[in-house]
């Protein structure tokens, strides 16, 4: 279903729980504190930011790791090394983009709310 662009950059709108622009309305990523966010407008949010695709990193890293539900909280930590002269894989490169934009720190440990 198609809602429209948003005014400030253009960007496809999406709806989960209420419409949004996943690319510059970072505000709806935090829904309680800055340690619990919204899974799904994350993987929105770096998808619309050049990063991997919500599909994917839905599919390469949560599914290999959780045993999902509706209405659940998963804890993730951010992680990605530092190891020297060494590219960092995707999953890592991801982490240390959604790490940057959401404020966090490698090794923190936050929540992740999954809802549908």
């Amino acid at each position: 279903m198609h809602y429209g662009e948003c005014k400030n950059c253009g960007y496809v709108l999406e709806m989960h729980y209420e419409l949004f622009c996943p690319k510059c309305n970072t505000d709806v990523l935090e829904i309680k504190d800055n340690r619990v966010f919204d899974l799904f407008k994350v993987m929105y949010h770096m998808e619309a930011n050049g990063y991997m695709s919500k599909d994917d990193f839905w599919k390469k890293y949560i599914l290999s790791r959780y045993r999902v539900h509706n209405d659940m909280y998963i804890r993730m930590h951010i992680d990605w090394d530092h190891r020297e002269n060494v590219e960092l894989d995707e999953i890592e490169m991801y982490f240390k983009a959604m790490s940057e934009i959401l404020g966090l720190e490698n090794g923190d440990v936050v929540a992740m709310w999954i809802s549908w």
